[in-house]
């Protein structure tokens, strides 16, 4: 006797993504997730009236997929700046989107950020990509980041002062080997509209990607140990069957539950290598009259330093410190122990010594933040495994929600009878 005709393993945005196309389709299905908690790596913790997300995490709005989950208005959004302040050669620079802060546009043109027209080339891309559809996007020819920043004719300093500081925190990777598609892709969101932050921080959004979902489908706290083929193992000794069965974990878990050992350096088409990304949010408090005003996102356009870049989200959404008070992210690439004094001394160089006696609120390490592919050719692997297998997450395409979330879809529409995809 089945449990459930498909049992979803994972309560991320990919299983949740899965739940809903097959709560559509009216089929029989049961989630259960390790956790206490629905959401995966969109966490969100409370502390004496701060608002600290796991990861630096902003929304897309304009991710595709979200459309019709996640209304930005409902959860009282507020934007980020359209552009970034980078700290370089001992000051700081405005790179701003001229159309969205026409009062910025002269001050970025002649900020003295990089060189040799640096600055429109920088415009010209972003308007050929507004211009751009999103399937062209993946259509494009397969190099690094930095292969394609280095074609576009963007000099040394400039991508090492800004691309390197805002698409390594994007993409968790300093180095710009991520493929450009991936890139283009984010840049593309970007330039079609600012990020936001949620009232309630990025936790906020999963009761949006969970709805329309019965909770009596839905087990919490559910830790599955073991597979042979439908039958699964929980860490009580108990059982499940379904007759079909979809991994939605992250990459290494996933492994894991399909028994397959891999090591550095090995590669496959199935199941590519995944070192997870890890980074590292340090929290301060930091008083009011100390903070470098406006809804930016900070960039260290130095060399030296641990932080790779910063921002104060509450000065993007007022929620996230109590009245009065402000609360600073300093965003590290690494899951390693962080060297506190040299971050505060380098927030000591960018807002002055007052900067070193700021409360230090948590620091939270993230060791597998974004799966690791080193090609994105297909874009998309394959959903189903077996007859009876499937699996999915942004580590089957790209590191992203909207990819997490296309990717549970898929893994319901290749169950789904008489489903053409």
């Amino acid at each position: 006797m089945f449990d459930a005709d498909v049992i979803i393993i994972g309560g991320g945005a990919a299983g949740l993504s899965c739940a809903r196309r097959l709560q559509e389709a009216g089929m029989d299905w049961l989630l259960v997730e390790a956790s206490d908690r629905l959401g995966g790596r969109l966490k969100t913790d409370f502390q004496d009236g701060f608002t600290l997300d796991h990861g630096f995490h902003v929304l897309q709005a304009k991710y595709p997929q979200l459309k019709g989950l996640i209304n930005p208005k409902d959860l009282k959004c507020r934007p980020f700046a359209s552009g970034a302040k980078v700290y370089h050669n001992a000051r700081w620079h405005t790179i701003a989107d001229a159309f969205r802060h026409p009062r910025h546009a002269l001050g970025t043109l002649f900020s003295g950020l990089g060189k040799n027209g640096d600055i429109l080339k920088l415009a010209w891309w972003s308007s050929a990509l507004s211009r751009t559809k999103q399937e062209r996007i993946w259509e494009g020819h397969e190099v690094t980041s930095l292969q394609f920043l280095k074609q576009k004719g963007f000099s040394e300093e400039f991508i090492d002062s800004f691309f390197r500081p805002f698409l390594g925190g994007v993409m968790l990777d300093p180095t710009l080997a991520t493929s450009a598609r991936q890139m283009n892709f984010a840049m593309k969101m970007f330039v079609e509209a600012a990020p936001v932050l949620p009232v309630g921080g990025i936790a906020s959004i999963v009761p949006g990607l969970a709805r329309g979902l019965p909770p009596e489908r839905i087990r919490l706290s559910t830790e599955v140990t073991g597979r042979e083929g439908g039958i699964l193992t929980l860490k009580d000794g108990s059982t499940l069957k379904g007759f079909h069965i979809v991994i939605a974990t992250e990459g290494p878990a996933a492994h894991r539950l399909l028994g397959v050992a891999q090591k550095a350096g090995q590669k496959s088409t199935t199941f590519p290598f995944l070192t997870g990304r890890g980074t590292t949010v340090i929290y301060f408090e930091a008083p009011a009259g100390t903070v470098l005003p406006g809804p930016w996102l900070l960039l260290n356009g130095e060399k030296g330093g641990p932080i790779l870049h910063g921002c104060f989200p509450s000065q993007v959404q007022p929620s996230y410190a109590p009245a009065g008070r402000h609360l600073f992210a300093a965003t590290l690439i690494g899951s390693a122990e962080p060297d506190l004094e040299a971050v505060r001394t380098q927030m000591a160089d960018w807002f002055g010594e007052a900067a070193r006696t700021w409360s230090h609120l948590r620091t939270i390490r993230i060791p597998h933040a974004l799966p690791l592919r080193e090609t994105l050719r297909p874009c998309f692997l394959t959903e189903r495994l077996a007859e009876d297998l499937f699996i999915c997450g942004d580590h089957r395409a790209y590191p992203s929600l909207n990819a997490a979330l296309a990717s549970g879809k898929r893994a319901a529409e290749a169950i789904i009878p008489e489903t053409v995809f």
